[in-house]
């Protein structure tokens, strides 16, 4: 069967240098953002010796150093992410509960509905579609926020503050700062409101 070319090569397949990095190994040397050099790992069982191996560090990339982030580092808070064993498991467990496999389920028919509102409103403006701008970029925010109880009139903030901590680039660490400030802020009067109002219903409906 021919090779497609032109558009439907580049829709349709990865792109050739996902290939490139695939072959020669389980890691592969690439060019971070920083312009420091690394090694992306490709295959499932070198990614999950990496990800289970203490040796591999995700706070130690914070330590003065380490090879270059592609952004600087803001404040002395980190999230779950950035954190090893045993800060790291006190936290997972915290949350855990939250993502049990009865209260994963119970969400679906909620994440299926945001889906289709999200794909009716990408349809609606018609083509072209960016399929990450209209669907990939907004749905685990969205989904993050009806977990957590955030109202329906405070997302478009919290989207905000979350796409500025979260971005590699474009953002100055006195933007990232202040996007970190506002967010926590913001949980501290929520978690205040919920316990003043333990009987009240918090959902997307809020």
């Amino acid at each position: 069967m021919n090779e497609p070319t032109g558009r439907e090569e580049a829709g349709d397949r990865p792109p050739p240098s996902i290939n490139d990095i695939r072959t020669p190994g389980p890691a592969a040397r690439v060019r971070m953002l920083s312009g420091d050099v690394g090694y992306v790992v490709t295959r499932a069982a070198e990614a999950q010796h990496v990800l289970c191996d203490p040796a591999f560090s995700s706070a130690a990339t914070f330590l003065p150093r380490a090879p270059a982030q592609p952004r600087e580092p803001v404040g002395s808070s980190r999230v779950l992410f950035e954190m090893d064993p045993p800060e790291h498991t006190r936290l997972r467990r915290a949350v855990a509960q939250a993502f049990n496999r009865r209260r994963v389920e119970a969400m679906r028919a909620g994440i299926a509905q945001v889906v289709d509102g999200l794909l009716d409103e990408m349809a609606a403006g018609g083509p072209p579609a960016d399929l990450v701008h209209a669907l990939c970029a907004p749905l685990p925010l969205t989904d993050i926020c009806e977990l957590l109880g955030v109202r329906r009139e405070d997302r478009d903030s919290f989207r905000g503050w979350a796409e500025t901590i979260m971005a590699l680039r474009g953002h100055s660490p006195e933007e990232i700062d202040r996007a970190r400030a506002a967010i926590q802020r913001y949980f501290v009067d929520l978690v205040a409101a919920r316990r003043a109002e333990p009987a009240a219903t918090w959902s997307a409906s809020c």
